[in-house]
């Protein structure tokens, strides 16, 4: 009596059951593990992508840090300028030969001024460009 078995106190034939089989998909992973693979994966490319410390905020931070030190830098040098102007302003020009040029010079290019008796000439360059030459009479 191969395959059949007695079951119960009633001599009836009954067929073995068959082996219990576990479904097992292709991956070989159930849906639970997909959703939770999927959550750990949104929370991973938020917090290093998209976050306060993300890839692209830091980025940003960077180039801005950098558009930040340059302009501290071009300050910095514009202060120093400012503040050796202002001890040149200070000294007496009239004791100081040198610094009576520079002062002399520094108000006929940035400020057009002349000295009595003298003319301003301007000629056109080919670019069209204005060139103020000051010539003493």
């Amino acid at each position: 009596m191969s395959g059949f078995r007695v079951t119960g106190p009633t001599s009836k034939f009954h067929p073995p059951p068959p082996p219990r089989r576990r479904k097992v998909s292709r991956s070989g992973r159930t849906p639970i593990k997909w959703f939770l693979l999927a959550a750990l994966l949104i929370a991973f490319t938020y917090v290093y992508v998209g976050g306060n410390y993300g890839f692209y905020n830091m980025w940003g931070l960077k180039q801005r840090k950098t558009v930040l030190e340059r302009e501290v830098s071009r300050l910095e040098a514009r202060r120093l300028d400012l503040s050796n102007e202002l001890e040149m302003l200070e000294k007496d020009p009239e004791k100081d030969p040198k610094l009576r040029l520079k002062i002399e010079r520094k108000a006929r290019e940035e400020y057009g001024m002349v000295r009595d008796g003298e003319m301003v000439f301007r000629f056109k360059n080919d670019d069209k460009k204005e060139e103020e030459t000051v010539s003493g009479q």
